[in-house]
């Protein structure tokens, strides 16, 4: 499952570790959490997970060294019991993002690894995100309820189709992180995206706040909150996709 956005801030690590969360408690299966993105981490410090350069390094080398064993010991587990893949902050590692063939032979063995793995893949359509996302089987595009952001992710959408890619398997978050009323509400941002809203995140910045104290996604912090329902009913209707198949 490879989660993006059209640009940085809207929302992909939180909308991706609280799905795996969410994976996780729901299926009862193995789920891994895969970071993509070299020199800006932030799942380490989020998650409470010692800084890691096994991403880094694994890109570094050659798509062949790429074995199932080297990518598992390159996994760490979290208390939740998922297993993450992180990527480092070191800002020089950035220039990674040019390793293709890696990323394609990174996503094969993960998905060798866990029942459902879970691709933050950061923001924009770099070269190694066009052809990892042709290797999920469900993409989830974040945006907020904002002129600017709708009318970008509008063209990413389209771009994302121009890959081939079933607008089915497509789903859209409408990540609401502040209260405000420049904030669209949902039915005026689906008209003017021209797609479906599959999900809409209610603003609930105490909740983020707590669960960052806590090292440990929303969905686990508090399960009963109302955002932390939404994130469940969101990986339920995943969960169901996947029997359909």
């Amino acid at each position: 499952i490879g989660v993006l956005s059209v640009r940085g801030g809207l929302g992909v690590s939180t909308v991706s570790a609280n799905l795996a969360a969410g994976l996780l408690t729901r299926s009862k299966s193995d789920v891994i959490l895969a970071e993509f993105t070299p020199g800006q981490g932030t799942l380490a410090m989020e998650l409470g997970l010692q800084p890691q350069t096994a991403l880094s390094d694994i890109l570094k080398g050659t798509a062949i060294e790429i074995t199932r064993e080297k990518v598992q010991s390159a996994l760490v587990t979290h208390p939740t019991g998922m297993r993450i893949l992180v990527s480092s902050d070191n800002p020089r590692d950035v220039d990674l993002v040019t390793r293709i063939e890696n990323f394609e032979a990174l996503v094969l063995r993960l998905s060798t690894l866990a029942n459902y793995v879970i691709l933050d893949l950061g923001s924009g359509l770099p070269s190694f995100v066009q052809r990892t996302l042709p290797l999920c089987s469900d993409r989830i595009v974040v945006l907020e309820g904002m002129p600017n952001s709708i009318q970008q992710t509008k063209m990413l959408l389209n771009e994302v189709v121009a890959l081939k890619v079933d607008p089915k398997t497509i789903s859209v978050v409408l990540n609401n992180r502040l209260r405000t009323d420049a904030q669209m509400p949902w039915a005026q941002v689906q008209e003017r995206l021209g797609y479906p809203i599959s999900t809409t995140l209610t603003p609930m910045p105490d909740l983020f706040m707590q669960a960052s104290r806590l090292r440990t996604p929303a969905v686990v912090a508090q399960p009963e909150n109302m955002v932390s329902q939404q994130f469940f009913k969101f990986a339920d209707s995943i969960l169901e996709r996947e029997k359909g198949r």
